[in-house]
């Protein structure tokens, strides 16, 4: 026994099933199923080989452009400046940043986290019986 016939004898029973079935519908409706399921096949051959072609054809490459980088030139350390601002000698700007850098200090050695906050840990050992 070859290896079509034993998968022939597998699928006859829902071969003769589907012929039946087939059979019962109106020729008219036959016809028209016939007709859709060709255009349909037609449709999917088609867009299988446009698809197929469209990618053989490729993309032209996408020309990447490195972004500019912003450079900071420093200072010469011999430039030194000889007009300063009125404000960087002004006692009351002077107090200021002083003040500012004790609140940053305060602040970088501050805990920040609350035991208090947490929630309460449960007890998931839930027994009805009791």
């Amino acid at each position: 026994m070859t290896i079509k016939s034993k998968v022939m004898n597998i699928f006859q029973p829902a071969v003769n099933k589907l012929k039946d079935v087939w059979m019962k519908i109106p020729a008219r409706l036959r016809k028209i199923l016939r007709i859709l399921g060709i255009v349909f096949a037609g449709l999917l051959f088609l867009m299988t080989v446009l698809s197929i072609v469209l990618n053989l054809k490729g993309k032209a490459p996408v020309e990447i452009k490195p972004t500019p980088v912003a450079s900071f030139a420093p200072l010469p350390s011999g430039e030194v400046i000889t007009n300063p601002s009125r404000y960087a000698t002004d006692s009351g700007v002077i107090k200021i940043e002083g003040d500012l850098s004790g609140v940053e200090k305060e602040l970088d050695n501050l805990q920040v986290s609350e035991v208090n906050l947490l929630p309460p840990r449960l007890d998931f050992d839930i027994n009805f019986a009791k």
